[in-house]
């Protein structure tokens, strides 16, 4: 993901950009990350529910970065 390093100062965009990423962790879905795994196998692999990936994330400090 890019963006320019100023906008993370609005509190709105930082929580966005960071739900937005936690949508790609690899930790909670193997398949975004380095390892190749087969599309076989991905039925296999315990994910999050709709409703744990939906929940908003930490709102941060304001000016934090």
């Amino acid at each position: 993901m890019a963006y320019h390093p100023d906008v993370r100062s609005v509190a709105r965009v930082a929580t966005f950009i960071d739900w937005l990423k936690t949508l790609f962790d690899p930790k909670q879905y193997p398949w975004f990350g380095d390892q190749f795994i087969h599309p076989r196998e991905i039925g296999r692999i315990p994910v999050p529910t709709t409703a744990e990936t939906l929940l908003p994330v930490r709102h941060r400090e304001a000016g934090a970065r």
